[in-house]
């Protein structure tokens, strides 16, 4: 309206030329147009991206997430949702970007780490007891932050306590955001998240599958595709109830499909974490993490479970390390929940004796008990037997801060109420109000597209034939 209010303004008789009025509102109506359509593709993106995420939750049979594997078509699809972020450490900041084609996840221009999040094998796991007869000798270390930042370490692939979506969340109801938030923890699943790059934490953040999105990355998806009587809610597996034999069922099924668990890797991963005292480590190497969760269960049912599950991460950490060097890799393996000695065996075990010669294995295990059942069970004399573990020992303090407001907030004291779970179809009303949302948003800038497209129209129109009368055109 400004623009034509220019143009139609009484001008000196033969001044055909505009004004410089009129040229200031044409570059912002240009400008303006220019960013209404950056807007526009950017709104279309997101309702195409919802939409197709929709669609996953809908029909998981038939769109399942992607691969995970680096390199191939639609590798990351409904797995990684955010692409871009900001992360912050003590007085560290900084934006992180995604390439959802190479999975390189970079930061101020360098590449921080590679994502993987692959199937274990495309075939199922051998447990059927027959493992290599020969010793296993493993070293033994203690602390996994001190290990990672040894500079005669590059290369390691470390395993990482974690939930089953790579995070480490306090409980099942209590969700993290902010990579900060963990340095109020006081868990070896949070130090561990801190001892590398923090903008790999917080892409992991920004990414797990939780009650808050659909989709993200969630280790047991292709599994539990296959297999009924589980759910995994923020991370943590439920156990739906089961009559005695449909729990006798679900492990059967299980155990056979235990090769769809994902692995989930930050590989060739900076370690520009916090060191062990809590201040910001300047190293410059480089290592891998694994990030691996245990199960919680005090019945017969629910410990077979977990030891199908942490058989098979520490397997496929072993089998990882094999196939990702092409010289003998060093691997530090983490207790993981209990009877974690006896799983640890057996994935061993499981690895032929050309495999076991490519790796350099030590256990993250302060406890000496723990550490002689370990090597005895190794022994090639001794056969495995079930393990009772003793329960591992709570966090000496509760988490004091979880949660920071957000930077347009301005309230100090905020802090969420826990998150409660949500149903399926609940999350699914959500996400479809938010597609009509975006698709209502497209129509309306489409709209004032329209709009400053007749206005821009006009003024060409008016400026053709000005130039026209003065003779300047033919």
């Amino acid at each position: 309206q400004e623009l034509k209010e220019v143009l139609a303004a009484p001008r000196p008789r033969g001044d055909v030329s505009p004004s410089r009025d009129a040229n200031r509102l044409l570059r912002s109506v240009e400008e303006t147009v220019s960013e209404k359509l950056r807007r526009c593709d950017a709104a279309a993106e997101l309702c195409e991206r919802l939409a197709r995420r929709m669609e996953w939750q809908l029909n998981p049979e038939d769109t399942r997430a992607g691969s995970g594997v680096p390199g191939e078509q639609n590798a990351y699809e409904g797995m990684v949702l955010q692409r871009e972020g900001p992360w912050s450490l003590y007085d560290s900041k900084g934006r992180y970007s995604f390439d959802d084609t190479s999975g390189w996840l970079s930061t101020a221009g360098s590449k921080v780490g590679q994502f993987i999040c692959r199937r274990l094998q495309p075939f199922p796991l051998s447990l059927d007891e027959n493992f290599s007869p020969s010793e296993r000798s493993v070293k033994i270390a203690s602390d996994l932050v001190a290990e990672m930042q040894k500079v005669e370490n590059q290369g390691a692939l470390f395993m990482v306590s974690s939930q089953l979506n790579a995070v480490a969340y306090p409980s099942v109801e209590t969700l993290v955001h902010h990579v900060e938030d963990y340095k109020h923890q006081h868990s070896s699943a949070a130090e561990g998240q801190l001892a590398a790059h923090p903008a790999a934490a917080q892409f992991l953040l920004d990414n797990a599958a939780n009650v808050e999105r659909v989709g993200g990355i969630n280790g047991l998806d292709l599994l539990l595709s296959r297999v009924e009587g589980f759910q995994v809610t923020n991370g943590y597996l439920k156990f739906l109830p089961a009559k005695p034999a449909e729990e006798a069922e679900n492990l059967k099924n299980l155990q056979k499909e235990l090769h769809n668990l994902r692995s989930v890797i930050m590989e060739d991963l900076s370690v520009k974490g916090s060191r062990p005292d809590r201040s910001l480590a300047g190293r410059d190497h480089r290592v891998g993490l694994f990030y691996a969760g245990s199960v919680e269960g005090d019945g017969e049912y629910q410990m077979k479970v977990a030891e199908l599950l942490l058989t098979a991460q520490y397997y496929g950490a072993l089998r990882y390390a094999t196939e990702s060097a092409n010289r003998r890799r060093k691997v530090f393996l983490t207790p993981l929940g209990k009877g974690w000695e006896l799983a640890m065996a057996k994935a061993m075990r499981m690895l032929d004796e050309d495999a076991w010669s490519r790796l350099n294995v030590s256990c993250l295990v302060e406890n000496a008990a723990a550490s002689q059942e370990l090597q005895g069970l190794l022994q090639p004399t001794r056969s495995a037997s079930p393990v009772t573990a003793s329960k591992a020992s709570k966090a000496s303090k509760a988490p004091r801060e979880l949660f920071r407001p957000s930077d347009d907030s301005s309230d100090g004291d905020f802090r969420p109420s826990p998150i409660q779970e949500s149903s399926t179809e609940s999350r699914i009303t959500v996400l479809m109000r938010r597609v009509d949302h975006q698709a209502s948003e497209l129509q309306s800038l489409r709209e004032k597209n329209e709009e400053l497209s007749e206005a821009v129209d006009q003024y060409n129109l008016q400026q053709k034939v000005s130039r026209s009368l003065a003779g300047l055109e033919s």
